[in-house]
């Protein structure tokens, strides 16, 4: 099988799509399923294996490396370092989006003759124009059930691109049930076209003791096991505010039992929990870490209490199987992806007043539910693999052909 895959995801700075991206490409690479695998950078094609050559790791000290190195991403040619530099006025171009497509497109045509037995892959939503077979992951739906959560340049991009997509795939990927539904439903394709194929935790993602942790708490000033711990970007979809109310209204003696720590950067359109995060920092009333790099993440998750992610709606909600991962009990919204994929092994909660106020305490106050959910998620969390992830996607691959 001839591969073309898309790894513009992989520049800098990774984001979940980007690791989505590396781990394939790094487990396709692998298989003797493919006679060759191409790879288009946003500028030229390269092979699988050279791109993954230009990779580069995030610096990381020899204790934060030595179970699995941190996902790496594209390195800076002189050409990629002044087209980041110039991106953001790009992006103010009207129609940015389309021309940058467009001019994907005219670069894969100009090679058609060369790539026209290869099958493409789009990991990331709105695939290049072509004239390839194609498979594309779509993620999730949040500009259909979110649109005032999204900026408006990228939910004009999904709007603009998203139904060409659906039409012109042979095949969709998509990273939970919830969203394989939920696109059947919304674009009226047929069942056997849409696909689920889960995601999986890094390697770097396991228990650790309190001497593991303790080089990198000890750079953030927290105290293993001390502290309720929230990943991910702050942004409405993620519900930081509800976690922040929530946490005021537990009982004084349980809330000063533990600390809250939030770890993400600023998202779109939440300034104002921005300014409270900071405001209740300054107080010492929680720690907001800003964004966390990857090399810290495995140890600042393992040295928690317990974690909890609000989130209304995630594609598949990778922050919770981490937790799982790492040994720490997990507490997370019911009826979302993260509930799917977990099977009972996380406390859920409702989107009822004092719900997650209520499971919060419990967490808190009863070490035994502690210590049940942390075994029950370890053992689900076992589960998955990014091997098991790229033979899905394979699977369906080969239905394609």
């Amino acid at each position: 099988m001839k591969l073309l895959i898309n790894t513009e995801p992989l520049n800098a700075p990774l984001t979940g799509i980007g690791t989505y991206t590396f781990r394939l490409l790094e487990q396709f690479v692998q298989m003797p399923e493919f006679s060759d695998i191409k790879a288009f950078t946003g500028q030229q094609v390269l092979s699988g294996n050279e791109v993954l050559e230009r990779l580069v790791q995030p610096q990381q000290s020899e204790a934060q490396a030595s179970a699995q190195p941190a996902p790496a991403v594209m390195t800076r040619s002189f050409s990629r370092k002044v087209y980041d530099r110039l991106k953001p006025y790009a992006r103010a171009i009207p129609g940015a989006y389309r021309l940058k497509q467009a001019y994907g497109s005219s670069v894969l045509r100009r090679q058609q003759k060369e790539l026209d037995s290869y099958l493409y892959h789009e990991p990331n939503f709105i695939p290049i124009r072509s004239g390839n077979r194609l498979v594309t992951t779509i993620h999730d739906l949040s500009w259909i059930h979110f649109p005032e959560y999204l900026p408006a340049k990228r939910l004009q991009w999904l709007e603009a691109g998203i139904d060409q997509a659906v039409q012109s795939s042979t095949k969709i990927l998509t990273v939970s049930e919830l969203v394989r539904e939920e696109i059947i439903e919304h674009f009226g394709v047929s069942a056997d076209r849409v696909q689920a194929v889960y995601l999986a935790a890094d390697p770097r993602f396991h228990p650790r003791t309190s001497e593991q942790t303790q080089a990198v708490l000890d750079t953030h000033g927290l105290q293993h096991g001390q502290y309720v711990l929230y990943v991910g970007t702050i942004e409405p979809r993620k519900r930081v505010e509800e976690l922040l109310n929530a946490w005021e209204q537990l009982d004084p003696a349980l809330r000063a039992q533990k600390q809250l720590v939030i770890a993400g950067g600023a998202g779109w359109r939440y300034d104002h929990v921005m300014e409270r995060l900071r405001r209740l920092d300054q107080q010492g009333q929680l720690r907001y870490l800003d964004y966390v790099s990857h090399a810290d993440l495995p140890s600042l998750l393992a040295g928690s209490m317990s974690f909890v992610f609000p989130a209304i709606y995630e594609g598949f909600g990778l922050p919770v199987l981490e937790a799982m991962a790492s040994g720490v009990p997990v507490l997370c919204r019911a009826g979302t992806s993260m509930a799917e994929f977990a099977q009972g092994s996380v406390l859920l909660h409702g989107s009822e007043p004092n719900d997650l106020t209520e499971q919060l305490g419990r967490l808190i106050a009863e070490p035994q539910l502690r210590q049940d959910l942390a075994q029950r998620g370890l053992a689900r969390a076992q589960d998955f693999s990014w091997s098991n992830c790229a033979q899905g996607t394979m699977a369906v691959y080969k239905q394609c052909i």
